[in-house]
């Protein structure tokens, strides 16, 4: 992680993640589906995955600090926040975050994804411009949950120790990429990946 970005992190927020939302990943939430009638959607979990997982692992433990069982395997949990309405009142959701199946060697996944009003009750219309799962924990150690947009990333409307990272993790990636990754102002650690 640059040395600079690590001593100047944004007031209050010890790390984030993110993950460019996909039109799958929207269809999961409830966004209609842009497939014909008649295809196959490519299986029934309504999750949020992430990948590699041996990457995402540390900073999940962290975000999600809480143990709990999910079919026999155990996973992180932690209340995820977000603000509700005009009057911003401040909601909660448990979420869980699982580590691979045997079905997929590297990839853990944010349960329920449909579930997870965070993302759900703004839901975007579609994946151009991108937009970004976006999970962060604070220095209070609470966690929360939206979505970030690239017109407000590029409009200025983050600070730029989140913004700059994801920026350049969208300009280096291939068109159409999964584009993912985590900054942990704490531990001054990053990864960034676009495959």
């Amino acid at each position: 992680m640059n040395a600079a970005r690590a001593s100047r992190s944004p007031q209050g927020l010890e790390r984030f993640l993110y993950k460019r939302a996909t039109l799958d990943d929207l269809e999961k939430l409830g966004l209609a589906s842009h497939k014909p009638k008649g295809t196959p959607s490519g299986g029934g979990a309504r999750d949020v995955r992430i990948r590699p997982w041996s990457k995402f692992e540390p900073v999940v433990r962290k975000m999600f600090p809480d143990i709990v069982e999910t079919r026999g395997k155990e996973c992180r949990a932690c209340y995820l926040h977000w603000h509700e309405g005009i009057e911003m009142k401040m909601e909660s959701t448990r979420v869980r975050c699982c580590p691979p199946s045997g079905a997929r060697g590297d990839e853990g996944w944010i349960a329920e994804s449909y579930k997870i009003p965070a993302f759900t009750n703004d839901l975007p219309q579609g994946p151009d411009p991108p937009v970004f799962f976006f999970i962060c924990q604070d220095d209070e150690g609470t966690t929360w949950g939206g979505w970030m947009k690239e017109a407000d990333l590029r409009a200025g409307r983050w600070h730029s120790d989140v913004a700059q990272p994801v920026l350049d993790n969208l300009a280096a990636a291939r068109v159409g990429a999964t584009i993912r990754g985590y900054v942990d102002f704490v531990y001054g650690s990053e990864e960034h990946f676009h495959g």
